[in-house]
């Protein structure tokens, strides 16, 4: 789906607007992480608690039932479609998730860029049910 350029988001707030409401006519549910309010996920002595977000974590993680009590989830950091930079928090924690959880992060400006998510999750999708339907 391509927006002419006049209906493009600009702020990174429009490009939330926008792709969310492509992820739910998908059937991805969004889930804001609220990242940057990790104050109340720290223990006296400034560690994160266990399971609390770390600084620096995706602005939103997009989940997807697969019918089985199973499902895809998509790590989701939004900038502005002119080229919002990533904080060296962020960037260490989208390292950390790569390298210790084999977590990709997806960094989206457009439309476009939540698209190619959604067709990713829909192939992986489909591999999974032919491979269940499979004798």
């Amino acid at each position: 789906m391509k927006l002419a350029p006049e209906l493009a988001p600009a702020t990174e707030k429009q490009v939330v607007q926008v792709c969310c409401g492509r992820f739910l006519l998908a059937g991805w549910h969004p889930v804001r992480t609220e990242a940057n309010n990790v104050g109340r996920g720290r223990l006296k002595n400034g560690k994160p608690r266990p399971g609390a977000l770390p600084k620096g974590f995706p602005d939103y993680l997009f989940t997807k039932g697969l019918g089985n009590g199973l499902g895809l989830v998509a790590y989701v950091e939004f900038k502005n479609a002119a080229g919002g930079k990533l904080s060296l928090d962020q960037k260490l924690t989208h390292q950390n998730l790569r390298q210790n959880y084999g977590q990709e992060v997806y960094v989206v400006t457009c439309i476009e860029q939540a698209e190619e998510i959604i067709r990713l999750g829909q192939k992986i999708e489909s591999l999974l049910k032919a491979e269940e339907a499979a004798p």
